[in-house]
């Protein structure tokens, strides 16, 4: 099976956004939390300073989540970015 361009960019831009239950925080009520905000990450190899970066839960790309088909999933969001944002 061949990978198109068009599917690879829309599979990775979905692994940016979708979270991953095992790695989020929960609320009291079990409701796991996304968290968007700025982040310090090492993208450039360890002689080059870290970059600044807007990230979901401290990582790039954000955790990924997993559900069946049918499943109902609910997460809540907080934006600690200087900009408004959605998912």
């Amino acid at each position: 099976m061949t990978l198109t361009r068009r599917e690879a960019l829309v599979g990775g831009a979905a692994a940016l956004v979708l979270p991953s239950s095992a790695s989020v925080a929960t609320t009291p009520d079990a409701v796991p939390i996304l968290r968007a905000g700025p982040a310090t990450l090492q993208l450039a190899p360890e002689n080059y300073p870290a970059t600044d970066v807007w990230a979901y839960d401290a990582r790039i790309p954000g955790p990924v989540i997993r559900v069946r088909r049918g499943e109902r999933l609910r997460r809540d969001f907080l934006n600690e970015l200087p900009q408004p944002s959605t998912i």
